[in-house]
């Protein structure tokens, strides 16, 4: 077979001015077809996730495929409330009546048990336990009740 420098009988290269694109390539992800398959990146790109409230927790339902992180995306995909930067799964869990740690629990391990004090004295009655049911300082307002007392 009679062969001229610089001339081969394969016809197939779609970037002959890039020796690293050709049809036996590699394909890495850098933007380009590396081998000559039509398709660019395939196979090659990342999963990453949208971080709406950039506390480096990603939002599991939005998605993009791309080399390296786009801005506004990671690749952690455990946020549970990607609205909110204070509740993510690095946060501690507070008593706020929310799953703050994104471990599907809400206030697990930090609410207070608080007993009925009627005679204000300070001291609770250990019969009245409400079992968290108090879980703000709000919640624990007492009840004002009145009587009106006829001296005679």
């Amino acid at each position: 077979m009679f062969t001229t420098s610089g001339y081969v009988a394969d016809n197939t290269d779609c970037n002959d001015n890039n020796v690293l694109v050709n049809p036996g390539a590699t394909e890495i992800c850098n933007g380009l077809d590396n081998d000559c398959d039509g398709d660019v990146d395939e196979g090659v790109q990342n999963t990453y996730f949208a971080d709406a409230d950039n506390d480096s927790y990603g939002d599991a339902s939005v998605t993009t495929m791309a080399c390296s992180p786009p801005s506004g995306y990671v690749t952690d995909n455990t946020d549970c409330n990607d609205n909110n930067v204070l509740i993510n799964p690095g946060a501690t869990e507070i008593c706020n009546g929310l799953d703050d740690d994104c471990d599907g629990g809400v206030d697990e391990g930090v609410q207070n048990t608080y007993y009925a004090d009627v005679d204000n004295d300070s001291y609770g009655d250990a019969t009245s336990d409400h079992n968290g049911l108090f879980t703000t300082a709000t919640d624990m307002l007492p009840t004002i009740q009145t009587a009106t007392i006829t001296m005679n």
